[in-house]
């Protein structure tokens, strides 16, 4: 049987037409339109739901609260849960009001507040416009790429909009980091970046809770007053679990007081320019809230103060009013064992004798500027 073979034969290559550089770029073109279409959309979104109709969370709840809740105020002190343990309004109330200077304060505190999750929440308290706030004494954590626990995603995705997530590349790239810190920088931080841009897991649930936040709804945070002071409860598995660990170590403790105390003024490394650009970002925020900058440390028991170095280094430098707080030397009531609960945060008796040393620096600030010639 014959076999008919079709061959065929390969084109004349001069006969091809070969795609332009029009032609080629066209669907890249397209891809990058959509992209940009997307990510506008994306903000355009973030922008008409104000942070009060953020998703159900602390911080969106201490958000709301300031909106709808607070009630006016001339002060407004920031800070992660050594503030939100630490601070309680009517003390620092009281103690300046018999100094002469009545003034209503809120405790805005916010467990596990990241350093660059304070800059994107004093942004948030600004667009809010809170009446009436004069001074925001703020505590910031240590500037670093360490992030809250994994329960918290959906909080660590919020703060890492664009304005954040530029100035964790340029602290990536800044010199004098390890290869090694700049590599888990990248791992620790790609997927809240990334997610937050294309707005992974804002499903209508997410929307949904944005827009019916409850207002006015009481929340743990806020404390039995609603001033926003909320001592620690000491009844979760964590908080009893540090509790037990801080009492089996009570030697540790003491010494580790004992050579704070020592050294109350530790030799301080050179400032970061990130460090500077963050710290001068807060003080912007805090400005555009129409307010008075002023700076704190909190008393934790570590004598490295890795927390409060920088702190140290900018008011050194002259560049931000700064309260020391961590002074076992000056305040040895506050590191008394019987005022904490464990290493990093106070009890209530600790926290009202922390606010009382708070007020009392506070008060001697605000005198001196008024005494100041214009």
């Amino acid at each position: 049987m014959d076999v008919d073979i079709l061959v065929r034969e390969a084109p004349d290559p001069s006969s091809v037409v070969s795609p332009t550089p029009g032609h080629r770029a066209r669907p890249l073109g397209l891809v990058l339109v959509g992209l940009l279409a997307f990510v506008l959309a994306r903000v355009a979104l973030d922008r008409s739901l104000t942070p009060e109709l953020a998703p159900r969370d602390e911080v969106a709840a201490k958000l709301a609260w300031l909106a709808a809740d607070a009630g006016p105020a001339d002060v407004l002190v920031v800070g992660s849960s050594t503030i939100h343990r630490g601070f309680v309004p009517e003390v620092f109330d009281a103690e300046l009001a018999a100094g002469g200077r009545p003034v209503r304060s809120l405790n805005v505190g916010v467990r596990a507040l990241h350093g660059l999750e304070t800059a994107w929440f004093l942004d948030q308290v600004a667009e809010l416009r809170p009446a009436g706030v004069r001074w925001v004494i703020v505590a910031p954590e240590a500037l670093s790429f360490r992030l809250a626990d994994p329960d918290r995603t959906r909080r660590v995705r919020r703060w890492h909009d664009a304005r954040r997530s530029a100035f964790l590349f340029t602290m990536m790239l800044e010199p004098g980091r390890e290869l090694d810190e700049r590599r888990r920088a990248v791992a620790k931080h790609y997927e809240p970046i990334a997610a937050r841009l294309v707005g992974h897991g804002d499903g209508s649930r997410a929307i949904e809770e944005r827009v019916s936040p409850g207002r006015g709804r009481r929340h743990e945070g806020m404390g039995a007053r609603g001033d926003g002071y909320a001592p620690i409860p000491g009844t979760t598995p964590g908080q009893r679990e540090r509790r037990r660990l801080f009492l089996a170590d009570l030697d540790g403790y003491r010494a580790d007081v004992a050579t704070m105390a020592a050294d109350p003024d530790p030799s301080l490394p050179p400032l970061r320019a990130s460090e500077a650009a963050y710290l001068a970002d807060l003080e912007r925020s805090i400005r555009a809230i129409g307010a008075e900058p002023i700076f704190t440390t909190t008393p934790r028991s570590d004598p490295a103060r890795r927390e409060s170095l920088y702190l140290r280094a900018a008011a050194r430098a002259g560049s931000i009013r700064l309260i020391e707080l961590d002074r076992p030397d000056l305040y040895p009531e506050v590191y008394a064992i019987e005022s904490r609960f464990d290493p990093g945060h106070t009890n209530d008796r600790g926290a009202r004798e922390l606010t009382r040393v708070l007020a009392e620096r506070f008060l001697a600030l605000i005198v001196a500027d008024a005494e100041r010639p214009r």
